[in-house]
């Protein structure tokens, strides 16, 4: 079954995206603080929200992906505004940050949530840079989903204003 009326993966995707993206920077910012005012306790806030992104992360990912592949408006309506560039960015940029996101929580479970010195300098450092993805993403993903691409029609057949409208 090929059609998708209702457009389910694009709804999915939007739905599933928010969540995982705000416990992602939410962590880094508890991760920032704890170092900053020394305090632990933070640290043990920033860990388990960033295993809750990681869990959320892959719906938000595959959701996507689903839309791109295998919804026929997804990879189609990309083709006709000639905006596939935006589109692949937007799954690239997307794919990097949130392997980043899963290597980083996987590196932190296995470490028991004890990085010091310079893992933490590189945990931190790579964590600022995953935030900065998933920002990029999440603006190419809000460029594409609020159309800013183009009308739904190609642009031969889209009617023209009336004269004199704005």
């Amino acid at each position: 079954m090929n059609e998708d009326p209702i457009g389910l993966w694009q709804h999915v995707h939007g739905a599933t995206t928010h969540f995982p993206i705000a416990m992602a920077v939410t962590s880094i910012a508890f991760d920032l603080g704890a170092l900053l005012f020394k305090k632990e306790s933070w640290r043990t806030v920033a860990f388990w929200l960033l295993i809750i992104a990681a869990i959320g992360v892959v719906p938000a990912i595959t959701s996507g992906l689903f839309y791109i592949y295998r919804d026929p408006k997804g990879m189609e309506h990309a083709q006709m505004m000639g905006d596939i560039a935006t589109v692949l960015s937007h799954r690239n940029v997307s794919l990097f940050a949130g392997a980043l996101l899963i290597f980083l929580a996987l590196w932190r479970v296995g470490m028991k949530d004890r990085l010091k010195g310079i893992s933490l300098g590189i945990y931190l450092l790579l964590a600022v840079i995953m935030v900065g993805g998933i920002g990029y993403a999440g603006y190419l993903g809000g460029y594409l989903g609020h159309g800013y691409w183009g009308p739904l029609t190609p642009a031969e057949e889209t009617p023209a204003a009336p004269e004199g409208a704005q």
